[in-house]
């Protein structure tokens, strides 16, 4: 089977489980240019941009890295390919670095999303905590509602510091003190918690001397 065929072969069984007939149908449910998928089954994988593999994985709806070992991982039987092996190792290049780009996008989403709920991140459990001690307050009924936020802190691995209203030596990595000055090893009073991901500390939990 020569190179052509057989990448044919691999391209129709990606496009088969995703219901695509035609290659004209995967140009424009990808949006990208019909000769461009012609490379791909001429094995010039090497010469086609980023982006446009990253449009076509999603539209056959398999990883990058699925693509890529689809297409060229039978280079050395292929002399065409084989040829390219610089512009294949840019490409490889390329996509770790687009890999690293979507982790500090990520990031950034994550801390941005942070910002915008602080206000409720840092006073919710405190207005949770009066409200329990009071259950005809109407208040109650809202508590429920907030379950899909602490679902997402949980996914993101976003962990309380403390409980509202615990005691416990101070500790001034992880407190914050509302007032005063506390004496070594004092006990302190949590009236907000704080949250940390990982290691990495996001917000100190403000804390009360106990008398």
């Amino acid at each position: 089977m020569n190179q052509y065929n057989h990448n044919l072969q691999q391209l129709q069984g990606l496009m088969q489980v995703q219901g695509i007939l035609s290659l004209t149908e995967l140009s424009r449910r990808s949006g990208i240019d019909q000769r461009e998928i012609y490379r791909l089954l001429y094995g010039l994988i090497g010469k086609i941009q980023i982006e446009t593999l990253v449009k076509l994985a999603q539209t056959l709806n398999v990883s990058l890295n699925q693509l890529l070992g689809e297409f060229w991982s039978r280079a050395e039987d292929y002399p065409i390919l084989s040829q390219n092996t610089d512009n294949i190792e840019a490409l490889k290049r390329d996509y770790q670095l687009l890999e690293k780009q979507q982790d500090n996008l990520q990031q950034e989403f994550q801390q941005s999303v942070l910002n915008i709920i602080e206000s409720w991140l840092l006073q919710w459990p405190t207005v949770v905590a009066i409200v329990k001690e009071n259950p005809k307050f109407p208040a109650n009924n809202l508590i429920p509602l907030v379950k899909p936020l602490e679902n997402l802190l949980t996914a993101w691995g976003i962990e309380a510091i403390g409980k509202v209203g615990e005691e416990l030596p101070y500790d001034p990595q992880l407190h914050q003190l509302m007032e005063g000055i506390i004496p070594p090893e004092g006990i302190v009073k949590v009236r907000y918690l704080g949250y940390r991901q990982g290691e990495k500390l996001l917000y100190k939990a403000k804390v009360s001397i106990v008398e």
